[in-house]
């Protein structure tokens, strides 16, 4: 299956499709085909703690966040009439976005000979690819999308500029374990940072979570984090095949709203862990493929999310074959 940009012109029409992943053992992981959590329901890992019953949401969504940057020489002659409306990031103390737009102001400043200026700037730029809505906000990580696909598993490919990006999830059959893959190539002449920040919960899949009422412990080991719940035997594990991995404690995604729930006419607001995030740094034009793993209880023999992508269409072609 395939859907273009025509199926997301709003955020409304974009959650009327719906995906779903199952683990075969009660677990699941389901969204939308732009990638909002639109249900209490919806969510990258939903397992199953005594299978096949006692469905709990675990990992509800991953923010994905996105800064480029590129170091440009800047040069202001005197008279020039035009102002800068990006923000500018300088080396040193200068303020690029001062106007300076007479011979006499080129004159006084102290750097400046023959009313020519230069300095070394950094223009940054700000992307989020994570769709989500509270009361008050909307972020709206649908405009970078291109193209939904589902041939076995979702797979969705946003394009930023030049630089695109291609995400795809997958279930591990048997366990209580998902894997997210991301594809990354970088555009020419900008770095960028790539973030992962994992929204987590630990709730039954009926209920909804309010942070007041959330504890939870995180320890850090290597590109691996350990999350408990509510002092509960019970492991979260979160892990990330590249990056640094940086703890943030006592942090939480506040409100996130799903529309269907309030068209039920129930409570449609929840709350999120956020134990940390993991940073993936890319040079100019650099390629990269990025795995994160969530998994509950199990501790994780492998970070390689190709080859758990490959196992799982491999085990959904030999069940096809075997029906024809």
């Amino acid at each position: 299956m395939f859907f273009g940009k025509s199926y997301w012109k709003s955020q409304e029409q974009g959650i009327q499709r719906e995906w779903l992943l199952t683990n075969g053992i009660g677990g699941f992981s389901s969204g939308t085909i732009i990638g909002m959590n639109a249900r209490r329901y919806h969510g990258l890992l939903v397992a199953s703690l005594e299978p096949p019953v006692e469905r709990y949401l675990v990992l509800s969504g991953i923010s994905e966040y996105i800064q480029l940057s590129e170091e440009i020489t800047e040069k202001i002659t005197a008279g020039s009439e035009a102002k800068k409306t990006v923000a500018l990031k300088t080396k040193g103390n200068f303020n690029p976005l001062q106007e300076i737009t007479s011979a006499a102001n080129m004159a006084n400043h102290p750097e400046t000979t023959e009313n020519i200026m230069e300095r070394e700037c950094t223009i940054e730029e700000e992307h989020y690819l994570h769709t989500f809505r509270t009361p008050n906000f909307e972020a709206h990580g649908e405009h970078y999308l291109e193209a939904f696909y589902y041939e076995y598993i979702p797979e969705f490919h946003y394009r930023i500029g030049s630089m695109t990006i291609t995400k795809r999830i997958s279930m591990r059959y048997g366990k209580n374990q998902v894997a997210i893959v991301y594809k990354i190539k970088n555009q020419p002449g900008k770095k960028a940072v790539f973030r992962l920040t994992p929204l987590v919960n630990f709730r039954n899949y009926h209920y909804l979570s309010s942070h007041p009422y959330m504890t939870f412990t995180t320890e850090l080991s290597g590109r691996t984090m350990e999350i408990t719940p509510y002092d509960d035997n019970r492991r979260i594990i979160l892990g990330c095949s590249e990056g640094d991995t940086i703890l943030k404690p006592s942090c939480f995604f506040y409100n996130m709203d799903y529309p269907y729930e309030h068209e039920r006419g129930l409570n449609g607001t929840e709350d999120h862990y956020i134990p940390g995030y993991f940073e993936i740094n890319l040079i100019p034009g650099e390629e990269k493929t990025v795995t994160l793993v969530c998994s509950m209880d199990e501790p994780l023999d492998t970070l390689d999310g190709e080859s758990l992508i490959d196992e799982e269409i491999s085990r959904q072609k030999a069940l096809c074959e075997k029906m024809i």
